[in-house]
């Protein structure tokens, strides 16, 4: 028989696997007493993963105490309400109250920890320059804050393999390009599914190794733009760093000359945000 939170007074914790729907998601999250504040960007992360199918059973328990109040699951269920899905879930009830004192106080296994495990080169690169670029095909046009989930970056992995050279090129840019190694690795990425032997031209010998450039060139002007802002201090972040060298790609690209670098006037949008060529 299933046992639900709410069933029986048992003196010793019960465990059942059970297929939550969202009905019982809404009404075992009326019991949500004692837990943190929600984050509403983690329940809508697990939600897209659940709507996509990227969810998968792992034991990890939804946990009720002795009085069927929820201690633990809150975004699972919020995510089950949200997606419209049944999702199968390991439940465990009749706890002691105090057992939530010891809940989620472990260090998340990050993307980095999974590419590490699954032996990838460059693993902590990989799994920063992968949050920018899967972040990019599902719209974002911003990365700062950007957070595609765990299954969304290993599914475009899976899809886009020559991520694993944006990483390596990026690794070596460390010494020499005065960017952040995401920022350079990503829009590597993102312009060599434009076109990759460019890509590597520009990328891979010109901002690279320096070599051959005059001014004018845009791969100068970028690393001078960069050079400038590391040597003075200035605070240039993850998103500009993106926008300014996809500009000077894109100069590169169309062969003219660039001298300046600049943001727009009024400021950056998603309208003029310089897309690859």
């Amino acid at each position: 028989m299933t046992i639900l939170p709410f069933q029986g007074n048992a003196a010793e914790p019960a465990h059942d696997i059970v297929d939550v729907t969202p009905e019982t998601a809404i009404r075992w999250l009326a019991n949500n007493e004692r837990n943190r504040n929600l984050n509403g960007a983690k329940a809508a992360q697990y939600a897209r993963d659940m709507r996509n199918g990227n969810w998968q059973f792992n034991g990890d328990p939804i946990r009720f105490d002795a009085k069927g109040r929820l201690l633990d699951g809150q975004h699972r269920l919020t995510a089950i309400k949200m997606s419209g899905t049944t999702q199968r879930m390991l439940i465990i009830t009749n706890l002691p109250e105090a057992t939530q004192d010891t809940m989620d106080i472990g260090r998340p296994r990050r993307m980095s920890d999974q590419l590490q495990i699954s032996e990838e080169v460059h693993s902590t690169l990989l799994a920063a320059i992968l949050r920018i670029v899967t972040a990019y095909d599902l719209g974002a046009r911003s990365f700062s804050t950007a957070s595609p989930t765990q299954a969304e970056m290993r599914d475009f992995l899976r899809a886009h393999p020559q991520v694993r050279r944006a990483a390596e090129l990026a690794s070596k840019g460390q010494k020499y390009v005065p960017a952040m190694p995401s920022a350079f690795g990503a829009t590597y990425f993102l312009a060599a599914r434009r076109d990759v032997e460019w890509a590597e031209l520009f990328f891979g010998h010109q901002l690279l190794e320096g070599t051959g450039l005059h001014s004018g060139d845009p791969a100068h002007t970028l690393l001078r733009r960069l050079s400038f802002a590391r040597a003075n201090g200035q605070r240039m972040g993850l998103d500009d760093q993106v926008r300014y060298i996809l500009l000077a790609w894109n100069a590169f690209r169309d062969g003219r000359h660039l001298t300046k670098l600049q943001a727009p006037k009024g400021g950056w949008t998603t309208d003029n945000f310089p897309e690859p060529k």
